[in-house]
């Protein structure tokens, strides 16, 4: 393998830009781009990751490794100075990269963890350098992560260990873990009263339920819980 010294002017994203094109070209069947990610993947097989298409860029550099490379763009561009906005377009290729690359809840912990924490990471470098475009795409980029590893889905709360009493079924249970239980307030019950039939709750003589309060006559208003003001009444 034919090691290429780094350009002076070195760009990160040029770099990535190759590691996807020998990502496409060796999965479209060319043989240089088979020989150069087997020099480094001998055991590669029809396709690889885009992760696998930078660690051959990087061997190609004399670099152990993609985070070797990338560090050492840095200190070459970067020269200290504005390294909030570099590391904030970095991490945000990167996210994005990781996105397109087929990024879900079954891929490896690992590789979720790096995308959830590189998304917060970029947004946080924006919040410093960037505008508030800047900060909304970081927003939108990490809601894209967690909805693509499976910590929320498009159009619904996060899930957790505690979830609401469903509103069109208020008595049913309501689940706070794995085998804990706790029943909500259902219909015609008020937290803190006995749940047993006593006086307030019992049927009297006249089999009608004691504790609550008679329809009125259909031309008045029905008792709502709120004051009702009516007026023209003589």
């Amino acid at each position: 393998m034919s090691v290429k010294k780094l350009p002076e002017h070195a760009d990160t994203s040029q770099l990535r830009a190759q590691a996807k094109e020998l990502r496409r070209a060796y999965a479209g069947g060319s043989p240089a781009a088979a020989a150069r990610v087997k020099a480094v993947h001998p055991h590669a097989g029809d396709e690889i990751s885009l992760r696998d298409a930078q660690l051959v860029i990087a061997r190609e550099h004399d670099f152990a490794g993609w985070r070797d490379l990338v560090e050492a763009v840095v200190a070459q561009q970067s020269g200290g100075t504005d390294l909030h906005r570099w590391f904030g377009v970095e991490l945000n290729n990167g996210t994005w990269d990781a996105l397109g690359s087929g990024l879900s809840e079954h891929s490896p912990q690992l590789e979720r963890e790096r995308a959830l924490y590189a998304a917060y990471a970029s947004t946080y470098h924006w919040m410093h350098a960037g505008t508030v475009a800047n900060h909304g795409r970081g927003e939108y980029m990490i809601a894209s992560v967690a909805v693509a590893i499976g910590l929320a889905r498009r159009g619904r709360p996060a899930r957790g260990p505690l979830r609401r009493t469903d509103r069109r079924a208020p008595g049913r249970v309501r689940r706070l873990g794995p085998g804990v239980r706790r029943r909500g307030p259902g219909p015609g019950r008020v937290p803190g009263r006995p749940t047993g039939r006593g006086p307030a709750q019992g049927r009297g003589r006249s089999g009608r339920r004691r504790g609550r309060r008679p329809r009125g006559p259909p031309d008045l208003p029905r008792a709502t819980g709120r004051r009702t003001l009516v007026t023209g009444v003589g």
